[in-house]
């Protein structure tokens, strides 16, 4: 399965750059998600997909934006 857990990173950076606030967490483990999917099913790739979804709307409830969501941007546990 690919359920979606906590997440704990250590905070790398954070500041204002060309007037953005901005932070920089560690990178974690995985495979980009355009590698990844290479042939996964649609219903696997949807269902990550999904959980990206979700993460995403937890961080915008706390206020928190990312600033570049693409596939490429998107880290999969192989597992």
């Amino acid at each position: 399965g690919y359920a979606a857990g906590r997440l704990d990173v250590a905070l790398e950076e954070d500041g204002i750059g060309a007037g953005t606030l901005f932070t920089v967490v560690e990178l974690c483990p995985g495979v980009r998600a355009t590698v990844w999917a290479r042939g996964r099913s649609v219903a696997e790739v949807a269902a990550v997909g999904a959980q990206v979804a979700a993460a995403l709307a937890t961080m915008h409830a706390a206020g928190l934006r990312h600033g570049d969501v693409s596939p490429e941007n998107v880290l999969v546990d192989p597992s």
